[in-house]
């Protein structure tokens, strides 16, 4: 006998797909800003100071308050970048959480590069532009197909306004 899923099952299964897509550029800096604030690279107050609460399901309120840590600190610097629009925020944070998983995929490799003597890696911008427009499936994931594709299918628009335009700085005037 099939288990039926609870509504609430049912509802964050339906808040992962109807994510809004997010304008590329604000989401590429928005993970600039969670790097940084993961790194301590930059002053933030620390998730620790922040207190929310939240209504479980016997309908007592619990209230909670994160941790100071890395993965705390990044989600912090993009709900704060998003501020106050809480469903653009909520959008960019299932994205990133989303990002963070398919990165571990081996097809990520591809669109990763190691700046020799760094402590970093530094990721195509392909790969944020198609986390700010795909969707998201009801688990809160990139199909992995489509999300490798559409990285593929950027780069390639990129690398083609790239030549186009150094071609044209390039080209002798007559």
């Amino acid at each position: 006998m099939k288990k039926r899923k609870t509504t609430k099952e049912n509802s964050y299964a339906a808040a992962f797909r109807n994510a809004k897509p997010i304008d590329p550029e604000q989401f590429a800096f928005a993970m600039q800003l969670a790097s940084a604030g993961a790194s301590y690279r930059m002053p933030m107050e620390s998730p620790a100071n922040r207190r929310f609460e939240i209504e479980m399901t016997d309908g007592t309120v619990q209230r909670f308050s994160l941790n100071d840590n890395s993965t705390n600190r990044a989600a912090s610097a993009i709900a704060q970048h998003f501020a106050p629009d809480m469903e653009m925020a909520r959008s960019a944070l299932m994205r990133w959480m989303a990002l963070m998983r398919i990165a571990q995929k081996k097809q990520m490799r591809k669109w990763e590069r190691k700046p020799p003597d760094a402590d970093y890696i530094e990721i195509y911008n392909a790969v944020f532009e198609a986390a700010a427009i795909l969707p998201l499936d009801g688990n809160g994931d990139f199909s992995t197909a489509e999300f490798f594709h559409k990285v593929e299918e950027i780069a390639a628009r990129e690398d083609a306004e790239e030549a186009a335009q150094k071609a044209s700085v390039d080209k002798p005037e007559t």
